[in-house]
C-alpha cells in the first residue's frame, strides 16, 4: 500500500511540474488584451497612456489607446494569425494601404515586436 501511495504521489508531482509558461497555440490570444505604455502620447498630451491590442476571437483584433484607464481612441482593426509563437497582424491604414506587423510570443504573458527596431515594443497580457 505504501508503494502504491508513493507511486501516486510521484506521478502527481511529475504531472503538476509541467512548464506553465508553455504556450497553447490554439487559444493563447483568443479573447485577451495586451498593452504597452505609450510614452510619446504621455509626453505630448500628459496623463497615463497605453496602446492595447484586443484579440476578439481566433482571427480578429482591434487596437485602441487608453488615457488614464479609459478608452480614448480606436486606431485600427484587422485580422491576425498565430502560429508557433509567431503573431502576424494585418490591417488597412488611413491611406488604404495594407500594413503587416509581426510579433513573437515570449511566454504566456509577454509578446514583443519582431524585428527589434527603434519602434520596438513589449506587450503585457492584461488580467
Amino acid at each position: 500500500m505504501k508503494k502504491l501511495l508513493l507511486i501516486a504521489l510521484t506521478l502527481f508531482i511529475f504531472v503538476s511540474c509541467s512548464k506553465k509558461d508553455e504556450v497553447d497555440a490554439k487559444n493563447e490570444l483568443h479573447s485577451t488584451k495586451w498593452q504597452t505604455q505609450d510614452i510619446a502620447a504621455e509626453i505630448v498630451w500628459g496623463g497615463k497612456w497605453f496602446q492595447v491590442y484586443h484579440f476578439k476571437d481566433n482571427s480578429n483584433f482591434e487596437m485602441y489607446k487608453t488615457k488614464n484607464g479609459q478608452i480614448d481612441s480606436y486606431e485600427y482593426e484587422g485580422t491576425y494569425t498565430f502560429d508557433n509563437k509567431n503573431i502576424q497582424l494585418k490591417y488597412v491604414d488611413e491611406n488604404k494601404k495594407e500594413v503587416v506587423r509581426s510579433y513573437v510570443l515570449i511566454n504566456s504573458g509577454t509578446f514583443e515586436t519582431v524585428p527589434k527596431t527603434q519602434y520596438y515594443s513589449t506587450y503585457v497580457k492584461q488580467q
